[in-house]
C-alpha cells in the first residue's frame, strides 16, 4: 500500500474516525487496547476487512512491548487508559468505576516498522499520546502528518 493512503487510527474507540477514513478510500490500520471493540470494529467494517483495507490490531500504544494493565472506564468508555494517573483523574473529572484488564501492548515505532510509515496518524490514547509520540524518535522515517490530543 502506498503511504499516501495508509492511515493510523491509535485509540480507534469504537471507529468513528476509522469510517471516515475508509470512507474516503484510505487503508487504515486500527489500533484499539479494549477487546469488546476491537470485534464491535470487526463486525461493523466487516467488508473494509475482508478487501484488505483495514487492519485492526487489538494492543495498547505505550513505552514498552509485553503485557500491561489497562482500565476501562464504565462510565466513559473514551476515557480507557493505561495511565493510573489518569484513573484518578478521569473519575475526579465525573467517570466511573473502571475494570481494569491485562493486554499486548507495544511502541508505535514497532508497529510502524511492521505495517509500514502511513500518510496520516492520528493518536487519541488517554494519557499516553506522548509516549506514542516520543517513540517515533527511533523510527528513521515518520509520518508526514500527525495529530495527538494534548493533555498540556
Amino acid at each position: 500500500m502506498a503511504y499516501d493512503k495508509l492511515i493510523y487510527d491509535v485509540g480507534a474507540h469504537k471507529g468513528e474516525d476509522t469510517e471516515l477514513y475508509l470512507k474516503k478510500g484510505f487503508a487504515v490500520v486500527a489500533i484499539e487496547a479494549i477487546p469488546e471493540f476491537c470485534v464491535l470494529l470487526e463486525q461493523k467494517f466487516r467488508k473494509f476487512l475482508q478487501e484488505g483495507q483495514l487492519t485492526i490490531l487489538n494492543v495498547a500504544v505505550s513505552r514498552t512491548a509485553g503485557p500491561i494493565d489497562f482500565y476501562i472506564d464504565e462510565k466513559l468508555s473514551v476515557w480507557g487508559t493505561e495511565n493510573s494517573d489518569w484513573v484518578a483523574r478521569n473519575m475526579y473529572l465525573g467517570g466511573g468505576k473502571t475494570r481494569k484488564i491485562s493486554v499486548e501492548a507495544r511502541p508505535l515505532v514497532d508497529i510502524i516498522n511492521e505495517y509500514g510509515v502511513p500518510w496520516y496518524c492520528k493518536i487519541d490514547i488517554e494519557g499516553n499520546d506522548l509516549d506514542a509520540l516520543r517513540s517515533l524518535i527511533r523510527s528513521p522515517k515518520v509520518p508526514p502528518y500527525i495529530s495527538i490530543e494534548s493533555e498540556k
